[in-house]
């Protein structure tokens, strides 16, 4: 579970840029989303999958916390992670687009590791490529691109990405796939 002191400082110093204070928030939620995987581990999604989509909702939640709602932090990010999963294994179950078609697999960014399980310098690894994964994501995409690509992150279509950017579906998919391949390039 979570135990960061001071979580409000360290979710501000996330929001603010600051890498080691988001690879903190993950690293501390990494056995959630871990189990919450395992849980859904038998559905038609690959587990590795499962992993990636709970750190797409942890790090949502770093961003979309909300300290003046009654819930604390680490049950918005468990529910933020829980709901993460569930939309991938409903998507990967219900539509012909799965989820492999709209992610980067974690096997190949290689970010899979059990803090609980592993030994120090595994967990220091860890840390060091989620923290290259976002330095890459804040610097490496221009400013549409990495727009377009949050919005994915928290499930939001085409058409409302677009909508949403003021811009038509044919530039938001453009720009999605653009960020997909510098991901995939940089990380595979």
């Amino acid at each position: 579970m979570l135990k960061v002191p001071d979580i409000e400082n360290v979710i501000s110093r996330a929001r603010s840029g600051d890498d080691k204070a988001v690879t903190e928030i993950i690293s501390g939620l990494m056995p959630c989303v871990e189990a919450t995987a395992h849980l859904y581990s038998q559905s038609s999604v690959p587990y590795q999958d499962l992993i990636q989509e709970g750190l797409i909702g942890a790090v949502n939640s770093i961003f979309s916390f909300d300290a003046s709602r009654e819930a604390g932090f680490a049950t918005y990010a468990q529910r933020c992670i829980s709901n993460s999963i569930i939309s991938a294994v409903r998507k990967g179950n219900g539509k012909k687009q799965s989820v492999l078609n709209n992610s980067v697999p974690l096997d190949d960014v290689s970010i899979t590791a059990e803090p609980h399980k592993s030994n120090p310098e595994a967990i220091v690894s860890m840390n060091e490529r989620i923290e290259s994964i976002y330095t890459f994501i804040s610097t490496q995409l221009t400013e549409l691109e990495r727009d377009t690509i949050l919005l994915h992150i928290a499930d939001e279509s085409i058409a409302q990405i677009a909508q949403k950017l003021d811009i038509s579906e044919k530039s938001a998919s453009n720009a999605l796939a653009r960020a997909r391949k510098k991901l995939n390039s940089a990380f595979i």
